[in-house]
């Protein structure tokens, strides 16, 4: 079987930043967090939740009915 699973993680960090006012700390923190290997900090995981969404055989459908008067060929 394949299953298609679904994660769904919240995490929070705290990080002190040194800017002009409140609009600028939000902004350095966007700017930092919008880099794909940014560093922010150290982050803490506060909710997991896993499901299972969809599921399929990797063996393909089984044919319907076997007929009793020929050769069985499997492969």
């Amino acid at each position: 079987m394949r299953y298609r699973v679904r994660a769904i993680r919240v995490e929070t960090a705290e990080k002190v930043v040194s800017a002009t006012d409140e609009d600028d700390a939000i902004r350095k923190v966007q700017e930092e967090l919008a880099k794909p290997y940014g560093f922010f900090g150290r982050w803490e995981t506060k909710a997991l939740e896993v499901e299972v969404v969809g599921g399929e055989s990797r063996l393909g459908e089984a044919p319907g009915s076997v007929p009793a008067d020929g050769p069985l060929l499997l492969w």
